[in-house]
């Protein structure tokens, strides 16, 4: 897999191996770190039918554990008998309750190649947008809800700061 990443993208081996095998950083054309980093979990077969080959069973306890990752995890297949490699994002919904596992099926169409780089990228951005969002709304959210602890916090059952009434110019 490492092989197969454009110029400047670095894929590091994670050990021990706990459901990731990797976590690959983007850098852009100059070098540049972009920040964009994603794990990858490896798999290869021998099977000579694409279809059964590109269904892959993931247990429970790794699809629990890669639903508390922040980073986004691509799934990558590796089709010996053709020498292609594919590969998809993990959909990181809790599996289904009270299941072992869950089978994530790849395409034909989820073939790795230079033609996905730019939309890997693409996702990676997206994902840091909306991380960005929801940090932004939960630091909003946890400011004001300080604020309203630190006005209530020692004081008696009278309003924290005087209260006004906007009725016809009246206060």
């Amino acid at each position: 897999f490492a092989a197969s990443l454009p110029p400047g993208w670095l894929f590091r081996d994670l050990a021990p191996d706990y459901g990731l095998d990797g976590i690959v950083e983007v850098f852009d054309e100059c070098g540049v770190a972009s920040g964009h980093l994603f794990f990858v979990q490896l798999k290869a077969t021998d099977d000579t039918s694409i279809e059964k080959s590109l269904d892959v069973r993931l247990d429970t306890r790794t699809l629990n554990y890669y639903s508390l990752l922040v980073l986004p995890v691509l799934l990558t297949v590796f089709h010996s008998p053709t020498q292609a490699l594919y590969a998809r994002w993990v959909d990181k919904s809790p599996p289904a309750r009270g299941a072992k596992s869950a089978t994530f099926r790849l395409s034909v169409g989820d073939k790795w190649g230079p033609d996905r780089f730019d939309s890997i990228v693409r996702d990676l951005e997206f994902v840091r947008a909306a991380t960005e969002v929801g940090n932004r709304a939960q630091r909003i959210e946890q400011y004001y809800s300080h604020r309203r602890f630190m006005n209530h916090a020692g004081k008696s059952s009278d309003p924290p700061h005087q209260v006004y009434r906007f009725n016809r110019g009246e206060r």
